[in-house]
């Protein structure tokens, strides 16, 4: 597959690229990197670039083989295959179905540019690829995870996968018309947040909406600050991906540095207040999926309050 830089900018100067070869792509700044990955290949905007110590952390975790991306994708080559295929069928139950309801209601179609920041393996932005036929670029700060993505690609999906920083986006300001980002935005810390909501706000046509999950520091009572509580801090902490509690994002925290980036929150939803993350942690989401709505319900108490492990929120340009 060549390499389709069309729709691609150089980061931070917004110059148009050419290619210089099949190594290299050109800008009047310099060149950046093309990386052939079997037949297919990415461009690396990430390489030499200077990167904060919470994108590095996150970086290296991700470049490690022993990541559960990799361990899942080690385990089963057809595994994004069998997720997209799940998602398009909506074989999906509790967090899963809440995301894959957010993809449709983007309202994308053969037209439109969706974005994934943080894409790791793709899996999301094939699945919103495949349901709506859309063009998908993913980006992420891991070349090996882009290297991934890469290779498990399904085919005939309009996907593409290069390697950027999330708050450096290689893309022409106002030029998309959806972003989605899952479980990602906890690990920029809370000045990476600010950048990243700006950059998102660039990058977005008048229209378009950014999608995000987050894992949420406004967990009180709900399941891991429960496990917090009765370890003393000795569990619940959620550190097995790179997690750091106080890089967690609050729903006001999130609606502030949204203004401050001029966009705006038009809805949010907290997830995961107790029962749903008990049934997804504890019980490997083995319960069928009549079961779900019921304990949503059940944790409706601390939803309300925006109580949860995590939150999903919508945001558009405010301006």
């Amino acid at each position: 597959m060549s390499i389709d830089v069309s729709q691609l900018r150089a980061p931070g100067s917004g110059e148009a690229l050419a290619l210089a070869g099949p190594s290299l792509v050109q800008t009047r700044q310099g060149s950046f990197a093309v990386v052939e990955v079997g037949s297919e290949s990415f461009i690396d905007f990430v390489t030499g670039a200077s990167l904060r110590e919470a994108v590095s952390t996150q970086q290296q975790l991700y470049d490690d083989q022993r990541s559960m991306y990799a361990q899942q994708l080690a385990a089963d080559g057809a595994f994004i295959e069998r997720f997209v295929d799940e998602f398009v069928a909506d074989h999906t139950k509790n967090k899963a179905a809440v995301l894959r309801r957010e993809l449709l209601a983007l309202g994308l179609g053969a037209a439109s540019l969706a974005v994934e920041i943080g894409c790791n393996d793709g899996r999301y932005l094939n699945a919103l690829s495949a349901m709506t036929g859309c063009r998908g670029l993913g980006f992420d700060v891991s070349t090996v995870a882009i290297a991934r993505a890469v290779q498990v690609r399904p085919r005939g999906l309009r996907t593409a996968f290069h390697a950027a920083q999330a708050e450096a986006l290689p893309l022409a300001t106002g030029s998309v018309d959806a972003i989605i980002s899952f479980d990602v935005f906890e690990h920029l810390g809370h000045a990476g947040v600010r950048r990243t909501l700006s950059e998102c706000q660039r990058v977005l046509t008048a229209r378009g909406r950014l999608v995000i999950y987050v894992v949420s520091r406004q967990d009180r009572y709900t399941l891991h600050e429960t496990f917090r509580t009765v370890s003393n801090g000795a569990v619940g902490v959620d550190a097995g991906e790179g997690h750091e509690y106080e890089n967690f994002v609050s729903p006001d925290e999130l609606r502030r540095y949204a203004r401050e980036a001029s966009l705006r929150v038009v809805r949010l939803e907290a997830y995961h207040g107790f029962w749903t993350l008990f049934a997804e942690e504890q019980l490997a989401n083995r319960l069928p999926k009549w079961a779900y709505p019921w304990l949503h319900l059940l944790d409706f108490p601390l939803i309300r309050a925006e109580h949860g492990n995590g939150f999903l929120a919508v945001l558009e340009r405010a301006t």
